[in-house]
């Protein structure tokens, strides 16, 4: 027995040890029958061996010729194997107590491996072939085979709906991936944001929408708590708590200026801005008292809503530009910058059916006129650029 044992019931053998050893099997019938058997070990096997049935092409761990009931990854021989009750298992992802790894179809660590690998837990991101725990982020790789920028926490694919950060920026995330398409208003733990492209895009200020309304956005971010009047590419648009007010027909007051709303919009909001045609040129002057070019065009959207620069060159190089010999892109409230030079002398306010408004000098004061007899009649200053705030 201590070379081979056997058991009574099934007639498997075990063997223990090289040697040889007699089995002696006796009938229970009462015939007294019984027969000899000379079992040899010659050798016993150790490490990673196929099945020896040869039922199964499965390998499996032995010691001392006894399949091991281990479920580890464990090295052997020099390599890392991943073992379910002592088989070679692969294409998952397994631990030990070094972390968990990424195991490829021979079953073995795959240190070389980075990307995304499955177990039954869910999509793990992997990199020199363990999981990253530590990691939170949004990576491209490769999910149910699909290609996608993926949302990871805790190094986990999420698949949720929310917006999450990497080092690119912060993104709509759907179904745990990146949806570039998405333009509007979507929200994290963080807030509500305004989404272009399937980014965050933190230079905007105006309104925007979503499913659930149009909203008040500054820098990229719904501000709940603005009440007063803000405009888009559509118009100007009455807000109360961040939220346009489509429901509110009437005036309000809002900055020490009195609004005409029906239906939530400012109707001719350009017009409102016409009302101040003649308007005194005073140098350094930022109100209807007295402006100068830069303080015209900077009252001129802060009464919409929009906080832009003081300064003419800053105004120049500030905002989303529009190109200059395109007019079909301009739109109404759109910032014209002149230049002398090479250096930025002058802005004025696009109204619209190519109109300008601005604050000219001391002489004419505030001025609407055609764009084109603007710069025949003051030729020392030409069109350079087209600014957009909102």
């Amino acid at each position: 027995p201590e070379i081979v044992s056997a058991d009574s019931e099934t007639g498997c053998l075990t063997a223990h040890r090289k040697g040889t050893a007699v089995i002696t099997v006796s009938a229970k019938d009462g015939q007294g029958a019984c027969a000899k058997l000379t079992v040899t070990v010659e050798n016993l096997l150790n490490g990673l061996h196929p099945d020896p049935s040869g039922t199964t092409t499965d390998t499996y761990y032995y010691k001392n010729g006894v399949v091991q009931n281990i479920t580890d990854v464990k090295k052997i021989g020099g390599i890392w194997y991943n073992l379910v009750k002592g088989k070679v298992t692969g294409s998952t992802v397994a631990k030990n107590k070094n972390g968990w790894w990424y195991i490829d179809a021979n079953g073995q660590v795959d240190f070389d491996y980075t990307g995304f690998a499955e177990n039954k837990n869910g999509w793990w991101y992997c990199k020199d072939g363990k999981v990253q725990f530590g990691l939170t982020d949004v990576i491209k790789g490769t999910v149910n085979g699909e290609k996608a920028w993926w949302h990871v926490v805790d190094g986990k694919v999420t698949f949720n709906n929310t917006v999450a950060k990497n080092k690119n920026g912060w993104w709509r995330i759907e179904d745990g991936k990146v949806n570039f398409n998405c333009n509007s208003v979507e929200k994290n733990a963080k807030g509500w944001w305004y989404i272009r492209g399937g980014k965050v895009d933190f230079s905007y200020t105006g309104v925007a929408k979503n499913k659930n309304g149009w909203w008040r956005i500054e820098n990229g971010k719904v501000n709940f708590g603005y009440t007063g009047i803000a405009m888009n590419t559509n118009g100007a648009w009455y807000i109360v708590d961040g939220k346009v007010d489509f429901d509110y027909t009437g005036t309000i007051t809002w900055n020490g200026l009195k609004y005409k709303v029906v239906e939530g919009k400012v109707p001719d909001y350009i017009d409102f801005i016409r009302k101040y045609n003649g308007t005194r040129y005073s140098w350094g002057g930022t109100t209807p008292a007295g402006w100068d070019c830069s303080g015209f065009t900077q009252w001129a959207l802060k009464s919409m809503g929009v906080s832009i620069p003081r300064l003419a060159e800053q105004q120049a190089v500030s905002g989303k530009s529009v190109n200059v010999h395109n007019r079909s892109q301009w739109k109404p409230g759109d910032i014209l910058v002149y230049s002398s030079g090479g250096v930025v002398n002058h802005v004025a306010l696009y109204l619209g059916n190519n109109q300008l408004m601005h604050a000219l000098n001391s002489k004419y004061n505030t001025l609407i006129q055609d764009v084109d007899y603007y710069e025949t009649w003051d030729s020392k200053n030409t069109l350079t650029g087209v600014r957009r705030y909102f």
